[in-house]
């Protein structure tokens, strides 16, 4: 539950809308049992490859990236989550550039800035002291204030 929450939390700052939403139809889809998992192989082995022109029947056929991918389905998965958290990345790190670019760091920004990690340093030592029962139960309370659906 909570690792869920923080992934995604991270996930809402790492990515954005429709980054997201693919990632989480692709977990989707590896959560589902595979019915016609050799029907999928076989297919993908056969279609063309888009990415790449047809080769001639004289020279060598290229490899199709499908067919290596196929043998082992849970790595095709992984490639497009990876590929995924790649696009997603190479956005928001465009995003950052377009938001600082939009809106410099003034002087008066950067000391409230410092002021409030000072005081979170000065007031994060009272949750370090906590034993683990009540930071549990803070923690829940929270969630709860974020979420009133949680735990109904």
């Amino acid at each position: 539950m909570i690792k869920k929450l923080v992934s995604n939390a991270l996930l809402s700052i790492v990515m954005d809308k429709k980054a997201r939403d693919k990632f989480t139809a692709v977990q989707e889809q590896k959560k589902r049992p595979r019915r016609d998992a050799g029907d999928e192989q076989s297919t993908a082995s056969t279609k063309p490859s888009n990415d790449r022109p047809a080769a001639k029947s004289d020279a060598k056929p290229a490899p199709n990236p499908s067919s290596r991918r196929a043998p082992s389905p849970p790595s095709s998965d992984e490639d497009d989550t990876e590929a995924l958290i790649r696009e997603a990345l190479e956005s928001a790190e465009l995003e950052l550039i377009q938001k600082r670019n939009k809106k410099p760091m003034t002087n008066e920004r950067q000391a409230l800035i410092d002021q409030a990690m000072a005081i979170h340093k000065s007031k994060s030592h009272v949750l370090d002291e906590l034993d683990a029962e009540h930071r549990e139960k803070l923690t829940f309370m929270a969630l709860k204030a974020l979420d009133p659906d949680l735990g109904e």
